[in-house]
């Protein structure tokens, strides 16, 4: 068996390799994607050092769990639960999260406590604080 490239064989046939579209676009297109944000060397300098921060990142582990959690609960062995089983562990030690749903009921969904909506609401504040007090 010999193999053919796909160029060759596009030229046995007289099929040109490259395209040429018949129709002419006849509308004007949108500007789509992601809007161009123009960072100065200083802002760039800051937001790296802002993300890099340990604490600040245990901060958004936390509010991403609790604020997940309370927007729509996820199950205890959900692909969001696995892939932040340290934090969602935490959050349960701590009281933040429970899978309790009343007095008798055990569910399989993680929800959010009076105190661990005290908590989120705590750390939203201080991570408004922490972004304003960088600009």
């Amino acid at each position: 068996m010999s193999v053919t490239y796909l160029d060759e064989w596009l030229k046995k046939r007289g099929v040109p390799l490259t395209s040429k579209s018949q129709l002419q676009q006849n509308t004007k297109s949108a500007n789509h994607g992601p809007k161009h944000i123009d960072l100065t060397e200083e802002r760039l300098q800051m937001f790296e050092e802002w993300i890099e921060s340990e604490e600040v990142a245990h901060m958004l582990h936390l509010y991403m769990v609790l604020d997940t959690a309370q927007r729509k609960p996820f199950t205890v062995k959900s692909t969001f639960a696995r892939a932040q089983a340290q934090w969602v562990a935490f959050c349960a030690s701590e009281g933040f999260l429970s899978i309790k749903e009343s007095e008798n009921f055990w569910g399989d969904k993680w929800n959010v406590t009076a105190t661990g909506q005290q908590f989120l609401g705590d750390l939203k504040d201080d991570l408004d604080k922490y972004t304003k007090s960088k600009h």
